[in-house]
């Protein structure tokens, strides 16, 4: 995997976790978007939705992450010292895996952590589906179809007949051009 074996597993992990994540984050945003948007703008909404959760979200996601990674990371390392029956690759090795101790990790998945408990306790508060108390409303209403009357009454309103017999519109426009 191209990682030190004791940090195999939760690589593994990792890439596991984050499936469930972009499931329940992206692929249900796309679901809820498609269910909420009306039709004629449907395709609108999913591109919109899209564009601010991959490109303007991840954009200022990863600077705000870059920054946070700054933050929790020493400006100077220290170094080791090369022992005699090292190789110039185990020294580096080593090296590097100093240099991964001294980041302040706790902190440094401990700011999105937290950040991710705020934007979920105010999602929970501020988020009002009510397309639940829609469907129990429709069911509540039983529709026996367009009485006879009403539909006449909407047709006689959106079309008129002239004079000879041409359809004219609710401005009583009959293709007079004007």
């Amino acid at each position: 995997i191209g990682a030190p074996s004791q940090t195999s597993a939760l690589i593994i992990l990792g890439v596991a976790v984050h499936g469930i994540c972009y499931d329940f984050f992206f692929v249900t945003g796309q679901i809820y978007t498609d269910k909420k948007a009306p039709e004629p703008i449907r395709a609108q909404a999913q591109g919109l939705l899209v564009m601010l959760t991959l490109g303007v979200g991840m954009f200022f996601g990863a600077k705000i992450a870059g920054n946070i990674e700054a933050y929790c990371t020493p400006a100077k390392f220290e170094t080791l010292e090369q022992t005699a029956d090292m190789t110039d690759n185990d020294f580096a090795a080593a090296q590097k895996l100093y240099q991964l101790k001294q980041i302040d990790w706790q902190k440094l998945w401990g700011i999105p952590a937290v950040f991710a408990g705020v934007i979920l306790v105010f999602f929970m508060i501020a988020f009002k589906d009510d397309s639940a108390d829609e469907s129990d409303a429709a069911a509540d209403v039983v529709d026996d179809g367009p009485s006879d009357d009403a539909y006449t009454e909407a047709s006689a309103a959106l079309e008129t007949a002239g004079a000879d017999g041409e359809s004219c519109s609710t401005d009583e426009d009959c293709g007079t051009g004007g």
